[in-house]
């Protein structure tokens, strides 16, 4: 729950001012939703478990995404 609420502050922070570090940040807090049910021992727990892995997915794609078409000089 606490990486849910450091990516919503994230995106409501975008919501004023672009940063691409924002970005970047967003795409590794993504990474680290998908490892964290083995990192953290709750594997077990399939809802647990589907609901990092998936959100985890989403966030870094969508934050990884926007980060490299500004690096490459496109508009997010």
């Amino acid at each position: 729950m606490i990486i849910g609420a450091v990516v919503a502050v994230l995106a409501a922070f975008e919501l004023f001012a672009f940063r691409e570090w924002e970005e970047w940040i967003g795409a590794a807090l993504g990474a680290w939703l998908v490892i964290s049910p083995w990192v953290l021992g709750f594997q077990v727990s399939f809802p647990a478990t589907a609901n990092a892995v998936v959100s985890g997915l989403i966030v870094a794609a969508l934050s990884g995404w926007t980060a490299i078409e500004v690096y490459r000089g496109g508009h997010a």
